[in-house]
């Protein structure tokens, strides 16, 4: 399994601890490729498959797509390759319709985004979302409060209203706020290890 990273500015691949698992590093496609002519953006977008498929040393049986927003039509892949869109967010709908229309097998996790992939593609199917039992031994959650609220998710989206939440924590001393995932703004996290009732 290659993983590929969102859109860096660098290529680079590298093994995880896991002995099937590698990570795929790589500066995305040209600026504009999706308002190109097909034939021009299919020779781009065929040119970084390319490079990927050099650098991980084999050929990709099957893309599992989980973002719309840097590449767009499976059409440009040819039938050599499974193609499966898995759309878990209603803020990723960016060309929804040419990549769900594209695809081999469309999934997702909640009916409104159903809904929308129904539109271009008869193959679509609910995968609820995964919870693992298995906790990290690095860290413990503190569920001491009466009351606990969990959140895991990307804590540097930008559709969260931090400062209602900030607010929340803040006016609702007696409960514990446990928040498990990406958190790079420096400001959250020093209200984390500031704040007695947040963990991150």
């Amino acid at each position: 399994v290659i993983f590929l990273n969102p859109p860096g500015n660098r290529w680079s691949l590298h093994q995880t601890e896991f002995q099937n698992l590698r990570i795929l590093d790589y500066p995305g496609f040209v600026k504009g490729v999706r308002k190109m002519p097909v034939s021009l953006a299919k020779y781009f977008v065929n040119k970084v498959f390319k490079r990927i498929t050099a650098l991980v040393g084999t050929a990709v049986d099957i893309i599992w797509q989980f973002d719309s927003t840097s590449f767009f039509d499976f059409n440009y892949l040819g039938n050599e390759v499974t193609k499966i869109l898995h759309v878990v967010d209603l803020n990723q709908t960016t060309n929804i319709g040419r990549l769900a229309s594209s695809a081999d097998i469309c999934f997702y996790c909640s009916d409104p985004i159903g809904r929308v992939l129904n539109k271009y593609n008869d193959r679509c199917f609910f995968i609820n979302h995964g919870y693992s039992t298995i906790q990290s031994d690095n860290y413990k959650f503190d569920w001491d409060h009466e009351i606990n609220i969990g959140y895991a998710g990307n804590l540097d989206i930008k559709y969260l209203d931090w400062e209602t939440i900030r607010q929340s924590i803040i006016k609702h001393p007696g409960i514990g706020f446990q928040f498990a995932g990406h958190c790079a703004d420096l400001d959250k996290l020093e209200f984390f290890e500031q704040c007695p009732n947040a963990s991150w």
